[in-house]
């Protein structure tokens, strides 16, 4: 696979739960979850650090789990299981939206269906 080019798409950015692998939460403002450190969200769900205007605020010392984040992989499998068995309506009706909002950068990165 290509690698991925997001342009000024930050959908990942908003409304998704990032972990903390080996980054020193010290460095991140963090909330503690079970024992997991994980990226805190603004109220509207997106990650603290995302400025929607210019991006990632933290892109060149992002944690791991940004860097390999690739979404061309988790919405090829979300179209998979869809089509094969039962999903949560609310459910598909997010994964429908990112899709249509994803649907220009798919066609970039050859990735019609």
């Amino acid at each position: 696979m290509t690698p991925l080019n997001c342009g000024k798409c930050v959908f990942c950015c908003q409304n998704t739960i990032i972990t903390l692998i080996d980054e020193d939460p010290e460095d991140y403002l963090t909330t503690d979850v079970h024992g997991f450190k994980i990226l805190q969200r603004k109220e509207n769900g997106d990650c603290v650090y995302l400025d929607r205007e210019n991006g990632c605020t933290k892109y060149e010392h992002r944690p791991e789990m940004c860097q390999v984040y690739d979404c061309r992989k988790f919405y090829k499998f979300l179209r998979k299981r869809h089509s094969k068995e039962s999903i949560n309506p609310d459910f598909v009706k997010v994964v429908d939206a990112a899709s249509k909002r994803s649907q220009v950068l798919f066609k970039e990165q050859d990735l019609e269906s």
